[in-house]
């Protein structure tokens, strides 16, 4: 059987596939003592055409115990001498920025119009423009969100400035392809508590964060809170690598370790006394609670309903799982 190299983490909520689960439960299909798979079972695709390495690092590092070798033809270095990139040869930006997580009444689904306008600015900026020998067409880009709503006000404000060829979707939709450039527009700036744990929805799934870097074949530019996706132990691994390298642009930002009372204020929540210890109330934001158990059961039984907002194209994404219920705390 021969296999792409797969995520090693386990317990994810997406549910497993079958191939993770013969890696992870049948000996036979595991690797032996000399740290190497069997081959008259299994052989491990390891080589990757699509990114390039710079993009590959992170995913490599987390999910494929760096054995994926980034081996793309010219293509994957046309963005190394970008103008606008803070570090040459590092096809990588992250863009900081501090914008508001909004909803509206008719809709589940959040946008931050600060982050789609700094989007469109991106897509202003490398229209047209060479890149070596290539000159960026809107077939090249591909713009990220895992809000469907964020999604659509980026489709609207490229729209009126006669761009139509770009494509915009969330995780879901994209998987499977592949761009040039791509654009990614996290747009949260809340976070969640569930179970005693802090987490930031959608962007907390480490499959998604996974399938969204690697969407990206020479350039990739995320555009986010850095305060809120430092939670996620994926997105701060990733903010750390683009300050390492000196990848970052917007508002400086420093990562620290949050206190569990920073959290709690960035969750919406207040705490007061009661006898035999603390108590944790909600501060009544709704949409936050509904927010929460979108993402919760679309990981586990919900069957989603994903729509592109250019073309109406319909679909539907079935998770796995026991349907687990929100109770207040």
């Amino acid at each position: 059987m021969t296999l792409w190299a797969h995520s090693n983490r386990r317990g994810l909520s997406a549910g497993e596939s079958m191939l993770e689960r013969l890696m992870n439960r049948v000996e036979l299909y595991q690797k032996g003592e000399d740290n190497k798979y069997n081959p008259n079972f299994l052989t491990k695709l390891v080589k990757n055409y699509r990114s390039h390495e710079t993009i590959l690092h992170v995913p490599n590092e987390l999910f494929y115990e760096n054995e994926l070798e980034s081996c793309g033809g010219k293509e994957i270095f046309r963005a190394e001498n970008w103008s606008n990139l803070p570090k040459k040869h590092f096809p990588i930006i992250f863009h900081a920025i501090r914008g508001i997580e909004k909803r509206d009444k008719s809709s589940p689904s959040v946008y931050n119009q600060s982050e789609a306008e700094i989007v469109i600015n991106y897509v202003s900026q490398l229209l047209g423009k060479k890149m070596g020998e290539h000159k960026i067409k809107e077939t090249d880009i591909g713009i990220i969100s895992p809000f469907r709503s964020q999604g659509e006000i980026i489709e609207k404000g490229l729209g009126r400035k006669g761009w139509h060829h770009i494509t915009v979707g969330t995780v879901e939709i994209l998987q499977g392809q592949e761009k040039s450039i791509i654009i990614v527009s996290t747009v949260r700036s809340a976070l969640f508590q569930h179970e005693g744990k802090f987490h930031i929805g959608f962007l907390s799934h480490e499959k998604r964060f996974n399938v969204t870097i690697t969407r990206a074949k020479s350039l990739l530019i995320v555009v986010g809170n850095p305060k809120f996706l430092q939670i996620d132990p994926c997105w701060s691994v990733f903010l750390e690598y683009c300050q390492k390298n000196g990848a970052c642009l917007g508002k400086k930002f420093t990562l620290t370790e949050l206190s569990e009372d920073e959290k709690l204020k960035m969750a919406g929540k207040k705490t007061k006394k009661k006898a035999g210890g603390e108590v944790r109330e909600k501060d009544g934001s709704g949409w936050r609670e509904n927010e929460e158990k979108e993402s919760e059961q679309s990981e586990v039984g919900e069957v989603i309903d994903l729509e592109s907002s250019r073309n109406g194209e319909k679909g539907r994404r079935v998770c796995k799982g026991e349907k687990r219920q929100w109770k207040e705390e």
